[in-house]
């Protein structure tokens, strides 16, 4: 990618360019840093008016799902933000964007196949490139950001039609899965639009459940078609949890709302911690009498 950049003052310290391949959800399937022109003409040396042609590139990791994306480019201050860390801060970062489509470089093929997160091989120390595995440690109601990458694993017999197109997480303990913690996530591209031996990237955000008890255990995943689970569990990883103490109940000082309290299918608003005072400038809006 050319990049051409104008200065309008010179800069008083240097500056990195970054560039980040962002789908709708905000999730960043690629990205880089690095100094305008290869660090070779630093930007205090750029003079007003002066027109520096820079170019990047930006590696697309194998198994990216084709879609529309959100390509970011801008520039920061390597001594306000971390480097290979997006910048954080408006003060530290410009930034323009534009929309770009990534295509698949696989053939679509008729026979469905069972997929299973694809396994580095054994005696590595590192997964491939793009995969993130589960963390060693973690705190009931972390959100675990994992990448896995998909690939087909054989034939599977009589399915039909059947849609393998989410992939559902289970905490397991001694073998068996703890209730409640299932969570069920949408594939990136449905398996019958995966080319022949191609490689899928997905994303997901597991929520170690706030009712899970102190203890370790095993993350799996598996393919599942929405109503009913399909193939065998595959391990992300043993996890070593903490459960810090948790307060579920409604504290007796919040009030009931006043008029409808669902939020959304399924939420209900179930009270809030407003004070008298705040009550009292409510009550003559909302025409009901105030509450001790």
């Amino acid at each position: 990618m050319s990049l051409y950049w104008q200065a309008l003052t010179p800069p008083p310290a240097d500056r990195y360019v970054y560039l980040r391949l962002v789908d709708s959800q905000g999730r960043v399937w690629a990205k880089t840093d690095a100094p305008p022109v290869m660090g070779l003409w630093p930007v205090t040396r750029w003079q007003p008016g002066q027109i520096i042609e820079d170019v990047h590139e930006l590696p697309l990791p194998p198994g990216t799902p084709p879609g529309e994306y959100r390509l970011e480019v801008g520039w920061y201050d390597p001594q306000r933000v971390s480097l290979c860390l997006p910048p954080v801060s408006r003060r530290d970062r410009a930034a323009v964007c534009c929309w770009v489509k990534c295509r698949s470089a696989g053939s679509p093929y008729r026979r469905r196949r069972f997929a299973r997160p694809h396994r580095y091989p054994p005696g590595s120390q590192r997964p491939p490139r793009g995969v993130r595995v589960a963390p060693a440690t973690a705190t009931t109601g972390d959100l675990l950001p994992l990448r896995l990458a998909w690939r087909e694993a054989g034939s599977l017999l009589n399915l039909g039609a059947m849609p393998n197109n989410y992939a559902l997480f289970e905490w397991r303990q001694n073998g068996q899965t703890v209730a409640p913690t299932e969570q069920l996530d949408p594939l990136p591209l449905p398996i019958e639009e995966w080319g022949r031996n191609a490689l899928l990237l997905s994303q997901h955000e597991v929520i170690v459940p706030p009712t899970l008890a102190a203890g370790r255990y095993e993350l799996t995943v598996r393919l599942h078609t929405g109503s009913d689970p399909a193939g065998e569990p595959f391990t992300l990883g043993s996890v070593q949890v903490d459960s810090p103490p948790h307060q579920f109940d409604l504290p007796k000082t919040a009030l009931p709302p006043f008029g409808p309290a669902q939020l959304d299918q399924g939420v209900n608003l179930a009270g809030t911690p407003c004070s008298q005072k705040i009550q009292s400038l409510i009550s003559p809006f909302t025409g009901k009498p105030k509450r001790p």
